[in-house]
């Protein structure tokens, strides 16, 4: 098991960009594969990483994060450097995939990393990324969460 706190403080006080990026460099560096699932918030090219573990049957288990950050936009107050929202369940999730690559599981287990959850100036109703899975692949398989 790799140590979590390393993962947080790597992802802390970085951009939604470069914490997605590294969220697909921890991957690789494990050897897990993944995929992205592009989509556009308005004008801005946007992203979801699933890292998918193949079960023997088709249900899911879904363990889910968002590697986006909520900077203080609104007030310096607010500012956060998205350590405990959310790249500690950021850590949690590479570390959960990563655990089950090689166990034999009944359902297919699913990282999903979503980008555009938290809410920001241009965009007021949050979880923008979470919808976009959902209207692209549904919820129909999905076990648990």
């Amino acid at each position: 098991m790799e140590p979590l706190l390393p993962i947080v403080q790597a992802l802390a006080g970085r951009s939604a960009r470069q914490r997605g990026r590294m969220v697909c460099d921890l991957l690789d560096a494990r050897g897990i594969a993944y995929s992205l699932q592009p989509y556009r918030e308005w004008f801005f090219p946007a992203y979801n990483i699933v890292a998918t573990k193949p079960g023997a049957s088709a249900r899911e288990i879904l363990v889910l994060s968002h590697y986006d950050v909520y900077h203080g936009l609104y007030d310096a107050y607010h500012a956060n450097p998205g350590a405990n929202d959310n790249a500690s369940s950021v850590a949690v999730a590479v570390e959960v995939i990563h655990w089950l690559e090689n166990v034999p599981t009944h359902c297919t287990i699913k990282a999903i990393f979503f980008d555009d959850e938290e809410i920001t100036l241009w965009r007021p109703i949050p979880c923008f990324g979470s919808r976009q899975y959902v209207k692209r692949y549904g919820i129909e398989q999905v076990a648990g969460v």
